[in-house]
């Protein structure tokens, strides 16, 4: 399926602007509706890979897409299904789910940094929709759902520009609260995007001395617990100094 993606990738960026006019809005269509209505879970990763593929070769073509597919890229990121196969699944099935929700973030990426270089407004509303999203899933009782959240949270942090200073510390205090999840996957996963968090951390500004402080002791707690259960994290938080 993959080859299959990888090989279509190829067809566009050989073919050229005028081959893939005619083509992408079929394709589009046709892969947001596997990502977000096919039934089986290899349709879902088809959708999400095709969807991957035309947007590293045929940006232009798929920017007038963007908005579509970051309204529908949620599903994917944080389906319920997931949790529910879960506990009847195969390895080989679980795997094939944590590839679709990879993938997705991969998508979800190239999305929002496309809609980053081409808006004058550096403040989208699209952004914000992707943002509350992350939001309402972050305290949901489904490990998966948590999880995609997580990674909504890193992509907007890498690519929307100064989009998530406003949110930094709203967003750092919703990770943190995670740090002692029982999902060990949860917590390894927040363990690094803590560490990512630092590293965005804004410079400067009215940004209250105590709050930073206040993360800062959060995060080398986080560290403290990890290391003492022997899980292999080391995940710090660089503020403002």
């Amino acid at each position: 399926m993959v080859a299959a993606a990888l090989t279509f990738g190829k067809i566009l960026r050989v073919g050229g602007p005028g081959f893939t006019e005619n083509i992408i809005e079929t394709e589009v269509q046709r892969a947001v509706e596997l990502m977000t209505v096919d039934k089986t879970e290899h349709g879902r990763y088809a959708g999400v890979v095709i969807l991957t593929e035309i947007a590293t070769y045929a940006s232009p073509q798929f920017y007038r897409y963007v908005n579509l597919i970051l309204d529908k890229i949620v599903t994917p990121l944080r389906d319920f299904r997931v949790g529910h196969c879960a506990h009847v699944a195969s390895f080989r099935l679980r795997s094939l789910q944590e590839n679709i929700r990879k993938s997705a973030g991969s998508l979800l990426a190239k999305s929002l940094s496309l809609v980053a270089a081409h808006e004058k407004n550096p403040k989208p509303q699209i952004f914000t929709y992707i943002l509350v999203e992350a939001q309402k899933g972050i305290n949901s009782s489904s490990p998966d759902v948590i999880q995609g959240s997580l990674l909504i949270y890193r992509e907007l942090l890498l690519s929307t520009g100064m989009f998530m200073e406003e949110h930094f510390f709203d967003t750092c205090e919703k990770i943190l609260s995670l740090r002692m999840h029982k999902v060990r996957n949860i917590s390894f996963f927040m363990g690094r995007l803590t560490s990512l968090s630092g590293h965005h951390c804004p410079q400067g500004g009215n940004h209250s001395s105590a709050r930073l402080r206040a993360l800062r002791s959060s995060c080398f707690q986080r560290r403290f617990f990890v290391q003492s259960h022997g899980m292999a994290i080391t995940s710090t938080c660089e503020t403002n100094r």
